[in-house]
């Protein structure tokens, strides 16, 4: 009786975690316009229309300076995300892992998706900075 009070507790507080955290999805940035004080970031992030394509979004950013050079601008932020994006795939790992071995198939099914969606989102990160990364 005592373990499944303790089982009931655990997946309570795991649940609660998870509940709290919010997922942060990273972004590719693929353009950056400047006019006047403001920088526009065109990006494509985990959003999807409705042929599975992503869609492209933009971010409008009030700035004080000139930003001197916009590719190596881009780039920063671009290697960044890159960062955040591996950090997000080996924690979904984990997740997989966690629900197999909990025998959970339906999650398993839905984190595998998801590790698949992030790893096509990876290559094309791949791509974009073999073009755009200066040697």
């Amino acid at each position: 009786m005592h373990s499944i009070d303790t089982y009931i507790l655990h997946s309570y507080f795991i649940l609660h975690l998870m509940k709290k955290k919010k997922l942060y999805h990273p972004k590719l940035f693929t353009n950056i316009e400047i006019k006047d004080n403001c920088i526009t970031l065109f990006f494509v992030e985990n959003t999807f229309n409705e042929y599975g394509k992503r869609l492209v979004n933009d971010n409008t950013i009030q700035i004080d300076d000139k930003i001197n050079c916009v590719q190596t601008y881009i780039l920063n932020k671009n290697e960044i995300e890159y960062d955040s994006l591996i950090k997000y795939i080996k924690i979904q790992k984990k997740v997989l892992q966690k629900h197999q071995k909990a025998r959970n198939y339906d999650s398993s099914r839905v984190v595998k998706y998801s590790i698949l969606v992030m790893e096509n989102f990876k290559d094309e990160f791949d791509d974009w900075f073999k073009i755009n990364r200066v040697s």
